[in-house]
């Protein structure tokens, strides 16, 4: 009884060393599969780099790191981990403007040369929260026409689609080595560009009423600023002589009529408040002002601001208005005119 149950110890004991040994050769196999399939994937990549193929070379970096990791490869991984960070550090874009349509290439330097990238999804957002995603075509270049224009002053800025481009998922991967491409990725997210495009306001018009302490006073002490700001900027002011009509056509809600005049029109009012005697010569006041700007062609608030609070010193309080009310208009067009953030 004893022989044959050392007999039946000794068959397993056979047995299983052969099927460890069996999953042992399989292993190996694997493993070798796995590592011919990392130096593969990492040629294919070098080849897709040559050809400005950013995605397809990152897709497969990213498979020679994953083939390499399975194998236990560390020349292959380090290798694909090394060509992932040269890859990403390397994209660059740069822009190019005709009127309202606006140009990015996208390229990869490679030593002395600028390889366009194809296919790279780009975000063109306005600063007002509108965006597209156009892809570059073969010469590396994304165009996008910009037709309407909500502001006087409007900011395009145009980024790489980060998660469009390159799908992070990395969670068979080692998390120290994940880290290290999500930083990388995290520094081309600020590759950016920005292109700034001047509403053409057509002619223009204002009509805005201006009041120091109560009495009526010139309106040029706050036109004249705006006026000569957008003269600047390449806009048309209609003549003064047309105010009284376009200030009667308002009232009646004649926009068909205003619209024969002129295309935009600047709406507003500034005032001014009491303050303080400083000291015996020194007297201070406050202003407050609104301003809106409208596209009659198409009835759109194109800019609308209110400031207050804006303070003015004088010999007498009259002076003093008259200095907070130049300041706020200052302040106003600089807030037209894109200067202040």
């Amino acid at each position: 009884m004893l022989r044959e149950s050392l007999r039946y110890l000794a068959l397993r004991l056979k047995y299983s060393k052969e099927a460890i040994k069996r999953e042992q050769e399989r292993l190996k196999r694997e493993a070798e599969e796995h590592s011919r399939l990392a130096a593969r994937y990492l040629a294919d990549g070098k080849d897709a780099e040559e050809k400005g193929q950013v995605i397809s070379a990152f897709q497969s970096y990213l498979s020679s790191l994953r083939s390499a990791n399975i194998a236990f490869d560390k020349t292959s991984y380090a290798a694909a981990l090394g060509r992932i960070e040269s890859l990403v550090h390397r994209i660059g874009l740069s822009k190019d403007q005709e009127e309202t349509t606006l140009k990015v290439k996208a390229v990869l330097q490679s030593g002395q040369e600028k390889l366009p990238i194809r296919d790279l999804p780009l975000t063109f957002r306005l600063a007002q929260g509108d965006e597209t995603i156009i892809r570059t075509n073969q010469e590396g270049i994304a165009s996008f026409r910009q037709t309407r224009l909500p502001g006087l002053i409007n900011v395009v800025a145009v980024t790489i689609d980060i998660e469009q481009a390159f799908p992070l998922s990395y969670s068979d991967l080692p998390e120290k080595d994940t880290k290290e491409i999500q930083k990388a990725f995290n520094l081309l997210k600020k590759e950016k560009v920005e292109f700034v495009l001047t509403k053409n306001l057509g002619k223009v018009i204002f009509s805005i009423s201006c009041k120091n302490l109560g009495k009526e006073v010139d309106r040029k002490i706050v036109e004249s600023k705006l006026s000569s700001r957008l003269v600047e900027s390449g806009q048309k002011i209609v003549s003064q002589d047309e105010t009284e009509t376009v200030e009667d056509l308002l009232k009646d809600g004649d926009f068909a009529s205003l619209k024969l005049l002129c295309d935009t029109i600047i709406t507003g009012e500034f005032f001014t408040r009491r303050g303080t005697k400083l000291r015996s010569e020194l007297f201070s006041c406050f202003a407050a002002g609104s301003l809106k700007v409208t596209d009659l062609g198409s009835r759109d608030t194109i800019f609308q601001k209110e400031v207050s609070d804006v303070a003015g010193f004088g010999l007498d309080m009259e002076s003093a208005g008259i200095d907070a009310l130049n300041k706020a208009s200052s302040l106003m067009t600089d807030y037209l005119c894109g200067v202040v953030e």
